[in-house]
């Protein structure tokens, strides 16, 4: 960090909390392969019940933590850490000792567990890199915050931005995790009427979600950044941050929930690309143009996130709404399904099975 220009007081806090965070990193790996799991079978409630669960938890391990152990930025590591590792801990009893429906998916270790990671890394590999297209360039930003004047005020009004941001996106990301399962399983059933559907339903709902969103943010821009602080300067550069962040929730939100369904119809490297060329050969120039070259600062650097954002939303809506032939993603989702050693026939029928036995049908 300090070779990128960044304050050497600062540097060194935020390399001591990232060392100290490095556990929490392999149980939330546990979490989020757990969590997908259990998704990909159509079992929502439990994963939800339990994160709200770690949630609620995490008050209880700040305080402790923090105060009552006056842990400092030591203790809110801890605290994450605690409250992921209660999560993690949840998942495993539920996925190991319930007998549900899910038991049925996997008999236990097998040497099976070693076989079609071609098939696996060809959509995983792919999906990955449409998300740390996307997080690294919003970090990219933040790095580029601290090189601003007066750092420590700029730093303080773009973390609190990231909060709010972050804690809006946790609605669409929900969104996605839920097209990309519900797509997946439509077109695995050779029901691609019904993904497309589903896919145009859900951006409709995230599209009026958004502007739900980014009028709250308007109207009460004043007020929320005392919820975090009560340095005048943070709250005053945080109002004004605060403006191009609500018009970029909607971009953010959209392409959140569409990237999900790409994923889930097996076309991440799409999504990718999309991501690729929105974010980094758009969005960070545009970010670094009007927050250093126009000296706009911080406001600047998310006018051009508020512009890479929307136009992926943009892109993304029009591949879905125009260019994705269903009927040809269902039968690539049978291909995958027959390279994989499972019969399309078979997908059919267990996902029918599911259905009949919810009384959906």
């Amino acid at each position: 960090m300090i070779a990128v220009g960044q304050e050497a007081d600062l540097a060194a806090l935020a390399a001591h909390y990232l060392f100290c965070m490095i556990p929490s990193l392999w149980i939330a790996t546990i979490s989020e392969c757990l969590r997908r799991y259990l998704m990909a079978q159509s079992i929502v409630k439990v994963p939800m019940c339990i994160s709200a669960v770690s949630t609620l938890s995490a008050p209880v391990t700040h305080w402790l933590f923090i105060f009552r152990l006056n842990m400092g930025v030591e203790g809110a590591a801890a605290a994450v850490t605690a409250a992921n590792a209660i999560n993690a801990s949840l998942l495993v009893a539920y996925t190991c000792l319930s007998r549900g429906d899910h038991r049925r998916a996997w008999d236990g270790p097998s040497w099976q567990a070693l076989s079609g990671w071609a098939l696996y890394l060809r959509i995983a590999l792919p999906a990955t890199a449409m998300l740390v297209f996307e997080w690294w360039a919003f970090e990219f930003v933040l790095l580029a915050a601290g090189l601003l004047k007066d750092p420590d005020v700029t730093l303080a009004a773009m973390g609190i931005s990231f909060q709010i941001t972050a804690l809006l996106y946790m609605i669409p990301l929900g969104f996605g995790g839920a097209i990309s399962t519900r797509v997946a399983n439509e077109l695995g059933a050779n029901n691609p009427r019904q993904a497309r559907t589903a896919a145009l339903l859900i951006a409709s709902v995230i599209v009026l979600n958004q502007a739900l969103f980014a009028t709250l943010l308007l109207t009460q821009r004043r007020r929320l950044p005392m919820i975090f602080t009560n340095d005048p300067r943070v709250i005053a550069m945080t109002n004004r941050v605060l403006v191009p962040l609500s018009f970029s929730i909607f971009g953010d939100g959209l392409q959140c929930v569409l990237s999900g369904l790409l994923r889930g119809a097996g076309r991440p490297e799409l999504g990718a690309a999309f991501s690729m060329v929105s974010y980094w050969l758009v969005g960070l120039p545009l970010a670094w143009y009007f927050g250093f070259h126009r000296g706009l600062g911080a406001p600047g650097l998310w006018i051009g996130l508020a512009c890479t954002t929307n136009l992926q939303g943009l892109v993304v809506s029009v591949v879905v709404a125009l260019i994705i032939d269903w009927k040809k993603e269902a039968q690539n989702a049978a291909r995958l399904l027959a390279e994989a050693g499972v019969g399309a026939e078979d997908s059919l029928a267990h996902h029918v099975g599911r259905q009949d036995e919810r009384g959906h049908l």
